[in-house]
């Protein structure tokens, strides 16, 4: 906008004021506040457009130039230390060196060190402009020193990371389940299955308890979803599987299949004492013949009332070591040993011996 002369006459000063800032805003397009511009590539005058109205261009690119006058000293792509800067709209990409091709604006203070040209696409080939130290929101970019394409706007649906300032997306700004599988896009992701990457999933990536019940649908945890192998003794931290991870009643006999647990499967005092409850393993959680002689450590079977002495292999139909059948209460008990029945009373007094006698 160009001032009108002082003629000294108030009344008169002030129609032509206000006759010149209707003829910047399109003669009578709303006061100032929606001025468009159609810039079309020549040296025309045009109201500044840092002022944060919209421009309107009719070519695809807008190329920006600094200065340190208004006819192009010093011109150059960087701001740093500039009075002016300048544009100018073409429909080549690439940008013009010709300081007569731009038109020129004068900042107030000038851009120094900190101060940068940001600026707005709008589509429809409109434009904002903001000269500031800090980016005026999250959708302003900063020139960076390239062709500024009018025509690359950002979808309303889609922000990218290069669109959200740091610490913008708090946990209160996302909504329950707004966050799915399908919005997720991040490398830990197969871009054409969306399924997780090898490895991607590491103890760094788990907080403590973040694995809860309710995160795991119902059956979610099945058999063709577990490669053969997969569980193994690296995947597991030491006394990473207690008690208190389990649920009571979690792990039932249908939950298990035949066979399952095999000596490949078990590594050699996997299954300790330590790891099984009083009376965890009862009959009828054992088929027949599961148990046999070579499965089973001497003197690994206890109780609380007597002990199994010994080995229970069998070689020839013989029992080799002590049955010892007994009440720690009143003493009473029997014992079958090389072929020989005793049978004690209460007070540990021997009343029946079959067998060899002289044993």
């Amino acid at each position: 906008m160009i001032n009108p002369p002082i003629t000294g006459n108030d009344d008169l000063d002030s129609w032509l004021y206000n006759l010149s800032l209707e003829a910047a805003d399109g003669f009578g397009g709303g006061g100032g506040t929606t001025i468009t511009n159609i810039y079309n590539g020549t040296n025309e005058e045009a109201a500044d457009p840092s002022t944060g109205v919209s421009v309107e261009y009719p070519h695809q690119y807008i190329h920006i130039k600094y200065a340190d006058d208004n006819i192009g000293t010093g011109f150059s792509n960087v701001p740093t230390n500039k009075l002016y800067w300048g544009i100018h709209n073409n429909a080549s990409l690439s940008e013009s060196t010709n300081v007569a091709d731009y038109t020129w604006f004068q900042t107030q203070s000038g851009f120094g060190s900190l101060t940068s040209l940001y600026y707005l696409i709008l589509g429809g080939n409109q434009i904002k402009f903001a000269i500031a130290t800090t980016q005026p929101d999250y959708k302003w970019l900063v020139d960076a020193g390239l062709a500024v394409d009018l025509h690359t706007i950002v979808p309303s649906a889609t922000i990218s990371f290069t669109e959200l300032m740091d610490n913008a997306v708090t946990e209160l700004k996302v909504a329950s389940s707004a966050i799915t599988a399908t919005k997720i896009n991040v490398a830990a992701l197969d871009q054409a299955l969306g399924d997780l990457r090898i490895n991607t999933v590491s103890a760094a990536q788990l907080v403590t308890d973040s694995v809860t019940g309710d995160a795991i649908a119902a059956s979610a945890v099945t058999a063709v979803a577990i490669a053969a192998g997969a569980v193994t003794t690296t995947k597991l931290e030491a006394g990473a599987v207690i008690s208190e991870k389990i649920a009571a009643g979690a792990v039932t006999a249908d939950k298990i299949t035949v066979n399952s647990l095999s000596a490949v499967s078990a590594n050699m005092g996997a299954i300790t004492a330590g790891s099984l409850n009083a009376v965890s393993i009862t009959g009828s959680s054992i088929t027949g013949t599961t148990i046999t002689g070579n499965t089973i450590n001497g003197g690994s079977i206890n109780g609380t009332t007597g002990t199994f002495a010994g080995d229970l292999t069998a070689a020839g139909g013989t029992f080799l070591g002590t049955l010892d059948i007994a009440s720690a209460a009143s003493g009473a008990r029997m014992e079958i040993k090389n072929n020989v029945i005793k049978v004690y009373d209460d007070f540990g007094n021997l009343r029946v011996q079959i067998g060899d006698l002289t044993v």
